[in-house]
């Protein structure tokens, strides 16, 4: 899950990186993108980490703190 969450982080922080040197139309498209699809990955990893730790039979305190992560990464947005 560690792994799960921090490579998905990196990735964001990647794609961030590349909007700020981005510039006119593909910068245009870059923040488009991410406006549309950021909640999608986010809602869609959520799901799967809860899946996960279900099947692991984690408790629903792990549940929460999974999902309290990436409800401050929605609303750092």
């Amino acid at each position: 899950m560690r792994k799960t969450w921090w490579g998905t982080r990196q990735k964001l922080v990647y794609f961030r990186q590349e909007l700020q040197r981005a510039d006119g139309d593909f910068k245009c498209a870059l923040e488009r993108l991410h406006r549309e699809l950021l909640s999608d990955v986010i809602s869609c990893l959520v799901r799967q980490g809860e899946r996960i730790l279900s099947a692991h039979g984690a408790g629903n305190h792990h549940i929460q703190r999974w999902n309290a992560i990436w409800l401050k990464e929605i609303a750092a947005r």
